[in-house]
């Protein structure tokens, strides 16, 4: 409304000022020279006016003759940018319904349009993976390696594409140079922290959980998993050197940060026994029974029964465990196992045909075809096998990322990777 009354206003002005000069045109005189031009003061207006229009006309054909071609490449690459972002999109549409045909095509169209965008380069990479093509998708990655804005996502590709390679240097390499770019990015931290303990880099590994913790980069939580992780995987290989000095430290410092880690216990225990230390095996076992009771327990225990002055101590030690959980179905294996080493089938097969008629599995059930094949019923034994065939499955140490079991508890897990997730059930 006011610009309306603005514009109102200065018309009437220009009116009453024209009119004005209409009525009192009045005489301009010019005296140049030899000339002599005497006019009124309306036409000397619109002369300057009309000077005025040319000029403009003038200097609006010579700024198109100087900027059109900028302009006209302007708009050429206006028009280049939105096709090339067009087949971006196409292509990250047929990415996420796997068409990687479609998906070619479409990153094809976007590097005529767009060659020098990184965005390119990595749906590129996709592609290639998608096709089983990992030696271009690792190309394409070192390409994006010179973009600053795409550095850190292309480490972070060829960390992956290492990893799935088993190549556990190269990703590592990549690994610690993402790190120096983002220092707080926990994925990265906890992917290292699983290659250094996969290469047996125990003090990095352990300094570096340190560090992240310090930073709150990881969880109090994750901090006492991984550490025990750590020192469970570095004392496995000792074990099967026989270096017990060595392994027995590492696996008390497992348990002193994760106490419910069963493998770590049963793996200690197996290392007692080694050394034919007897009581610190018992002691161990049944200190971790205290907490869960789980079957590589039971095994320990019952390996045991190796030192043949113990046995005594031993089914004490048995009877003492199977108090504490009376109601959880290892406490049943337990006693049947015990049962056996007794020379008391019976016993064993009473202990594991009640656990079948509440909790039938594949383990009860071949556990009492063992115990009838000890008894010499090969008949029953031979049921109860193929009985076991459509059982229930026994809980396994299970990955939580991609669900792959695994006969040992691995702090990474073998199939996919990923660190820290490897659970029982």
């Amino acid at each position: 409304m006011t610009r309306l009354v603005v514009i109102l206003l200065t018309i009437t002005a220009l009116s009453l000022g024209v009119a004005w000069i209409a009525d009192e045109p009045g005489r301009v005189v010019v005296d140049w020279g030899n000339y002599h031009i005497e006019t009124s003061l309306l036409v000397v207006l619109a002369g300057v006016a009309i000077t005025a229009l040319w000029c403009m006309v003038i200097y609006y054909v010579l700024y198109v003759i100087m900027f059109a071609p900028r302009m006209w490449l302007r708009s050429r690459l206006a028009r280049q940018q939105q096709m090339g972002l067009e087949a971006l999109t196409a292509a990250f549409a047929a990415i996420a319904t796997q068409d990687t045909r479609s998906a070619r095509r479409q990153i094809a169209r976007a590097q005529q349009y767009l060659p020098h965008q990184p965005l390119t380069l990595m749906l590129a990479s996709q592609v290639a993976r998608l096709d089983g093509n990992e030696g271009q998708s690792r190309i394409y990655l070192e390409q994006m390696l010179k973009a600053e804005s795409t550095e850190f996502m292309a480490l972070r590709g060829l960390i992956e594409n290492a990893r799935r390679a088993h190549d556990d240097d190269a990703a590592i390499r990549h690994a610690e140079k993402a790190l120096a770019l983002k220092p707080q990015d926990s994925w990265l931290v906890t992917v290292l922290i699983g290659l250094y303990t996969k290469k047996q880099r125990t003090d990095d590994a352990l300094r570096l959980i340190e560090t992240a913790a310090r930073k709150r980069v990881i969880s109090k939580p994750e901090q006492k998993l991984f550490t025990a992780g750590v020192y469970y995987e570095y004392a496995k290989p000792l074990m099967e050197q026989r270096r017990f000095d060595l392994a027995i430290p590492a696996l008390t410092r497992a348990l002193r940060y994760q106490p419910g880690l069963s493998a770590a216990s049963a793996l200690l225990a197996e290392s007692y026994l080694a050394e034919r230390n007897i009581s610190q095996a018992l002691k161990v076992i049944h200190t971790a029974w205290k907490t869960v009771p789980h079957p590589l327990l039971t095994q320990a225990l019952l390996k045991c029964f190796e030192f043949n002055d113990a046995h005594k101590k031993i089914i004490r030690m048995a009877e003492k465990m199977a108090r504490m959980h009376p109601n959880n179905p290892e406490t049943r294996f337990l006693l049947a196992g015990i049962a056996l080493k007794k020379d008391s089938p019976d016993i064993a097969r009473n202990e594991i045909t009640s656990l079948i008629a509440t909790h039938e599995t594949v383990r009860a059930c071949t556990t009492l075809a063992q115990i009838e094949n000890a008894s010499g019923d090969s008949t029953k034994s031979a049921y109860w096998m193929k009985r076991s065939l459509s059982s229930a499955p026994d809980p396994d140490f299970t990955c939580g990322n991609c669900h792959q079991p695994s006969e040992d508890w691995h702090l990474t897990c073998p199939h996919c990777g990923s660190v820290g997730t490897t659970v029982w059930k």
